[in-house]
């Protein structure tokens, strides 16, 4: 049984100011050392990518904002979900990857909640 760590949503856009002022200063320096650690102990890393459909949306395919975080970005043995919508699972083969690759247990990091 192995544990991955599933980074959701780490995207430039939630830069943008409209989504208010953040309660988490340390939250890119906490996660890059997460990250860090889990790639050198060789541990399953996926990510998880929200491409809006709303038009005013800085997370929309087209922007800037939808790119991962300079940080967060994926490397080549890392997976990539793609969602529309507040879930992971739906709507991705994000449960399919982790029942076929014998992944059970999961820590999750993302910037909004």
């Amino acid at each position: 049984m192995k544990k991955a760590l599933i980074l959701i949503d780490i995207q430039e856009g939630f830069k943008d100011p409209s989504w208010g002022i953040r309660s988490n200063p340390p939250f890119e320096e906490n996660v890059e050392k997460i990250l860090k650690h889990w790639r050198k102990n060789k541990k399953p890393v996926i990510h998880v990518q929200h491409l809006s459909k709303e038009p005013t949306s800085p997370l929309r395919p087209e922007l800037l904002g939808s790119k991962f975080m300079n940080f967060a970005t994926p490397i080549e043995s890392e997976p990539i979900f793609q969602k529309s919508v507040h879930s992971a699972f739906i709507g991705t083969a994000l449960y399919e990857h982790l029942i076929s690759n014998d992944i059970r247990s999961l820590a999750f990091i993302g910037l909004t909640a």
